[in-house]
């Protein structure tokens, strides 16, 4: 099993972190969460294209093999758009490589395998936020009663969305900014 940290310079001087200061954030949590130290790096320079046709986003997805893990300071680094980002997330899950996303801070890819059990960590309620924002699934809240007629069709669910709040098809509310 091979931990490999994808380190992503921006243009940005505001929002960009330096390459040293991420490699030292992504050994740091390798050996906090894995246990074990970053074996390689992969360095990409600020791209606006899809992960997967990105130089490095290109050779991580040829050179990982099962059990890998992959490691990036932020998710959005990784991501792109809601399509890709579901897109990617199910191919890294299909190839059993764990994405471990540092402000997200789990692995957002597959199960986490504990000492004494398998927990789902945040791979699958990922996954279907991504989906249901692909499918343009997400109903905001009005604070009004749902069982209105006129807000029913749209969910179905027959209860109060909070004002501020967002509710994906399948019950799942997500608190928005306001």
């Amino acid at each position: 099993m091979r931990i490999v940290g994808y380190v992503f310079v921006t243009l940005e001087q505001d929002s960009s972190v330096s390459s040293e200061e991420q490699q030292r954030l992504l050994h740091e949590y390798a050996k906090a969460q894995i246990g074990r130290d970053v074996d390689e790096f992969y360095f990409e320079n600020e791209d606006k294209q899809p992960f997967a046709e990105r130089l490095q986003g290109h050779r991580i997805l040829e050179e990982l093999k099962v059990g890998d893990q992959l490691l990036v300071l932020q998710a959005q680094w990784i991501l792109g758009t809601v399509s890709q980002a579901a897109d990617l997330i199910r191919l890294f899950a299909r190839k059993e490589i764990a994405v471990h996303c540092l402000d997200l801070g789990d692995n957002i890819s597959v199960p986490n395998q504990r000492k004494l059990a398998v927990s789902e960590g945040p791979a699958k309620l990922v996954l279907k936020i991504l989906e249901a924002l692909q499918a343009d699934q997400v109903v905001a809240g009005t604070g009004e009663d749902i069982t209105n007629p006129a807000l029913e069709k749209n969910t179905g669910s027959g209860f109060v969305i909070p004002s501020g709040w967002k509710m994906y098809k399948d019950g799942v509310l997500i608190k928005t900014a306001d």
